[in-house]
């Protein structure tokens, strides 16, 4: 640890009550409510997923919230698929979308909780259980398809699918000034309509889906503070004088 320690010059900040108010005063206070919002609803989460593991409350609440994280991930690495496969060279800082600027206009309670709430009622509830039960009059019983080793009804098979492609769809909408965006965001959504949020909801009705959801809305959201928060800290460091900016650099062994 000593020779680790002595091979570098970096100078660390005092870490005393004094520098943490200075930082939290230079905070505004729209970003301390997003932090803490995101905080008790990362909390609850990560408390129901620890009850849940320990048997107080249903497995299905740690497989939802499982489902709705792997969800973004795959969503992450999707996107980054596309981006580098197409050469698509990222946007400057102050060229965000207005997508992204919304975002960040609403406090995270609506995005992480409300709406998901919401459109899992229009989009599962409605959508999908009504189709489900329309179809279930039209098909035959017996009509079945195996999938990963499950029979499942056709009917609920074709209602995950609709609903899932028309929830995808709806969030087209959402990058009115980005073509490319539209398509990608459709295209994430309904993936994660069809084979997240559809079976979910057909296993454990609706709160299971709404789980999910709000867990994959709660780390995007999160992730995205924490991206910006990185952002806004580089390019202070970029504009400090040359003489500060030496201190932060490792001396040379």
């Amino acid at each position: 640890m000593t020779a680790i320690t002595n091979h570098y010059s970096l100078e660390l900040p005092e870490l005393n009550c004094a520098s943490i108010a200075e930082k939290v005063q230079e905070l505004d206070w729209d970003t301390i409510n997003r932090w803490v919002q995101l905080g008790a609803i990362a909390s609850a989460l990560g408390g129901a997923c620890a009850l849940s593991a320990a048997g107080v409350l249903p497995a299905a609440v740690l497989v939802s919230c499982a489902a709705g994280v792997t969800a973004l991930l795959a969503n992450v690495v999707l996107t980054n698929i596309v981006i580098y496969a197409l050469n698509i060279e990222e946007k400057q800082e102050e060229e965000e979308s207005e997508y992204s600027d919304a975002i960040k206009s609403i406090p995270p309670f609506i995005t992480c909780v409300a709406i998901p709430v919401i459109e899992e009622l229009a989009f599962r509830a409605f959508l999908q259980g009504g189709l489900y039960a329309g179809l279930s009059y039209v098909l035959p019983a017996a009509a079945v398809i195996t999938i990963a080793g499950f029979e499942l009804p056709v009917a609920a098979v074709a209602s995950m699918v609709v609903a899932g492609v028309i929830f995808g769809l709806a969030h087209a909408g959402n990058h009115p000034d980005d073509p490319l965006a539209a398509i990608m965001h459709t295209v994430t959504a309904s993936i994660a309509g069809v084979f997240v949020l559809g079976p979910l909801y057909y296993a454990f009705g609706l709160w299971g889906s709404a789980l999910a959801h709000i867990a994959n809305n709660t780390l995007a959201i999160g992730m995205g503070e924490v991206i910006d928060a990185v952002s806004t800290k580089k390019k202070e460091a970029s504009q400090l004088p040359e003489d500060q900016h030496k201190q932060l650099i490792p001396a040379s062994a």
